[in-house]
């Protein structure tokens, strides 16, 4: 009996469709290189599906860790926008970012955003 210790790949877009579905899901807090990473692997993982018209194990686990990984990062994404306008509309957070700002730069918070948007 002849037994093969590595399967033969013939497409080699499967590993790193993997690869980068691995690091989406590693990175999902940092949202910029998750949605890349996760991009990217949806990207390998179509290009693997054209090339083999097959859908391997290795292949949907690659496709499913990169979607899991952006749809992580877009919720984290989201999550964190909402909670920034909440926080901005709160009085007592803004008077306590005037203070730190000022003792920080030596002009409040509101003050360089004037500065940045209406000059």
């Amino acid at each position: 009996m002849d037994y093969q210790t590595t399967p033969n790949r013939k497409n080699p877009f499967i590993a790193p469709c993997v690869l980068m579905g691995v690091l989406s899901l590693l990175s999902s807090c940092t949202i910029i290189f998750s949605m890349i990473f996760g991009s990217l692997g949806i990207i390998f993982g179509i290009l693997a599906y054209r090339k083999g018209q097959k859908m391997e194990n290795d292949l949907i686990l690659g496709i499913i860790t990169s979607v899991i990984g952006l749809v992580l990062a877009l919720i984290i994404f989201v999550i964190a926008l909402v909670f920034s306008f909440q926080m901005m509309g709160d009085p007592q957070y803004r008077d306590y970012l005037n203070q730190v700002s000022e003792e920080i730069y030596g002009e409040s918070f509101d003050e360089m955003l004037e500065e940045m948007y209406y000059e």
